[in-house]
């Protein structure tokens, strides 16, 4: 199993995610991509293994291009956090159909 965790992780709240995520998963198995077009160069490569997208939205527009980019993550398990709590953000987020997402 392959892990892509999008999002910025040498700020908290990513750093600590990515530090979460390393520790459980073997080296050589997870990468992270802090734009779009890392996103996708990682999750074409890896689309025969079986991948899980860890997509860490720190804000709003984050969110906003990881849903106009959706056709990414077909077939792909999505772990999805999200900036804030609002029901708006809470719908968009659910645009991406995760199968767990937070706050």
């Amino acid at each position: 199993m392959k892990v892509v965790l999008f999002g910025n992780v040498t700020v908290e709240p990513g750093k600590h995610l990515w530090h979460l995520i390393k520790d459980l998963i073997p080296k050589g198995k997870i990468e992270s991509c802090q734009t779009i077009d890392s996103l996708e160069k990682e999750l074409c490569q890896y689309k025969a293994e079986s991948t899980v997208a860890v997509l860490l939205c720190s804000s709003k527009r984050d969110l906003t291009n990881l849903v106009a980019s959706r056709f990414l993550f077909d077939d792909i398990p999505i772990i999805l956090v999200l900036p804030d709590r609002k029901a708006k953000t809470v719908s968009e987020g659910h645009k991406l159909y995760p199968r767990y997402l937070t706050l």
